[in-house]
């Protein structure tokens, strides 16, 4: 499109939620192409800002507290957005908190993500990461205001002059190249950084299932910002289930939910029923846990125990649901807790359901001290290296994909056996006692 960028001016809100229930975080804006200011702005005494926010946007409380007071953001943006038509991605969002701040009648605006839905029709998403990252600028993972303008700016230049039918920077001959085997594969962005690692019994099948499919939200941003893709061949989805947990582990990559190093911090529970950063020096202990949420219902269920007025289980049980808000939680505590999903559990039914979650990793915990060095070997194969990893998260991750692959095998009859050095080796009915349990 290479659109002239002067009368234009480029904006970016990080806030949370709206004006009258939310808080000012960042503002950004870019005249022209002129460079970028941006200002962290203090939020009023006694605002609360969630933590998801916090952790998307990487703004600290203490960055929070430095920054300048609303007036004087108010002062300088007016000055700002009178000298141009306003061009925000997302605009309808900016001119909210944009025209609350400065108090000025925002009628002259372009949306650019609008703009793409014309233009880029055949994306599957058009949120900026989406779009700028299929014109070819790659954003980093945090949602900072400063990058959002340079991003929103490389989009206006960018934007194709007539529609066209986007749909992957990913050709389709490479995907069909793909071979129809298990192993592992990577996504990668235009600057060949990797954005995502998966795995699959076909690598082709799953690459047309992420390029082809119908279902958009993280898919269809991922597709849009791929620019090509890489794979490794596997001997048996086993491999390939721990191929991806290394990987995933030695690359984080930013569209990997789970397994990732810089999302999770595990923790430990000491004898004494308290919670450990690391491994305590003395003392028996058990863990590693993913974190701190799963071992909530556990703790409150030995305040309970130890002597607590069983009466006040009516006031703990708001506590549980506010410190447990995640259904999946609860929902693998009941499975196995009861062998059943119940449909309507009761209360009861979540705090022993957190009681059996919490339970169930800590044997995790202690399979994963027992299988620390093993071998397996199975019809036609083997693991080519013994189970360790130098960091207990990464032997978490680690382990979940031990346990989904050891399955691989044992559904696929493939005999699996497991070698422990210094110890009993596991036999089959152990290993499916083992896969029935944990």
């Amino acid at each position: 499109m290479k659109t002239a960028l002067s009368g234009r001016v480029f904006v970016d809100v990080q806030a949370s939620g709206v004006p009258g229930n939310g808080v000012l975080l960042e503002v950004a804006w870019a005249a022209g192409e002129g460079r970028v200011h941006c200002f962290t702005v203090r939020p009023p005494a006694g605002a609360s800002v969630p933590a998801i926010v916090r952790t998307l946007t990487g703004i600290t409380p203490d960055e929070s507290s430095r920054g300048i007071p609303l007036a004087e953001a108010a002062h300088l943006l007016r000055a700002a957005l009178a000298s141009g038509i306003l061009v925000a991605h997302h605009a309808q969002y900016e001119l909210k908190w944009l025209g609350w701040l400065t108090g000025m009648p925002l009628t002259d605006f372009v949306c650019t993500r609008e703009l793409a839905r014309g233009k880029l029709p055949g994306l599957r998403a058009f949120g900026l990461r989406a779009v700028a990252g299929y014109l070819g600028w790659p954003l980093p993972e945090l949602r900072r205001a400063r990058e959002h303008v340079e991003a929103t700016r490389f989009v206006w230049l960018n934007m194709p002059m007539a529609p066209e039918p986007a749909g992957s920077r990913v050709k389709r001959e490479e995907r069909l190249s793909a071979p129809d085997a298990p192993g592992v594969y990577e996504m990668l962005d235009s600057s060949g950084a990797v954005l995502y690692v998966g795995k699959s019994r076909s690598i082709r099948k799953r690459l047309a299932s992420w390029f082809t499919g119908r279902h958009g939200g993280g898919a269809g941003e991922l597709s849009a910002r791929a620019h090509s893709v890489r794979w490794t061949v596997c001997s048996c989805a086993f491999t390939a289930s721990m191929l991806e947990a290394r990987r995933i582990l030695e690359l984080d990559p930013p569209c990997n939910r789970a397994g990732r190093p810089s999302r999770r911090r595990c923790c430990y529970l000491g004898a004494d029923w308290r919670l450990y950063g690391d491994p305590p020096e003395s003392g028996a202990f058990r863990g590693p846990f993913p974190s701190e949420a799963s071992l909530k219902g556990l703790l409150l269920a030995h305040g309970l125990q130890g002597g607590e007025d069983a009466g006040e289980l009516t006031a703990l049980l708001p506590a549980l649901r506010e410190l447990c808000p995640d259904g999946n939680l609860f929902r693998l505590g009941l499975v196995c807790f009861r062998r059943e999903e119940p449909e309507e559990p009761t209360d009861m039914d979540r705090l022993l359901g957190g009681v059996a979650y919490g339970a169930l990793l800590a044997r995790r915990g202690a399979l994963l001290r027992f299988l620390r060095g093993c071998t397996v070997h199975w019809s036609g194969g083997d693991m080519p290296e013994p189970l360790a990893w130098p960091d207990p998260e990464g032997e978490l991750k680690l382990l979940g994909a031990f346990l989904a692959g050891l399955r691989e095998l044992d559904a696929d009859g493939l005999s699996p056996r497991i070698e422990v050095p210094g110890k009993q080796n596991l036999s089959t009915d152990q290993i499916h006692e083992l896969l029935r349990v944990v």
